[in-house]
């Protein structure tokens, strides 16, 4: 959710699309934008970690086989 709401904002008909760039004081809305891009994958990282340590409490052993087999979170072979 937190990458798909700004992925909509970029798609055909969108304000950010139809507006964004051709108004100069759009400006302010494309920084917006930007910040919440940067939070987004902040805090899905963030998340990430923090589910992970917890697995690793829970599970042990069995969650250090796991992830050594899947070693990213949210694209494989990226992130």
């Amino acid at each position: 959710m937190i990458a798909g709401i700004p992925l909509s904002h970029v798609t055909s008909g969108s304000w950010l699309t139809e507006c964004a760039f051709v108004n100069p004081s759009a400006l302010y809305m494309i920084v917006v934008w930007s910040v919440w891009w940067v939070w987004g994958f902040a805090a899905c990282a963030r998340r990430a970690q923090a589910e992970d340590a917890q697995l690793r409490k829970v599970f042990g052993e069995k969650w250090d086989e796991y992830a050594a087999r899947v070693p990213c979170w949210f694209v494989p072979g990226i992130l």
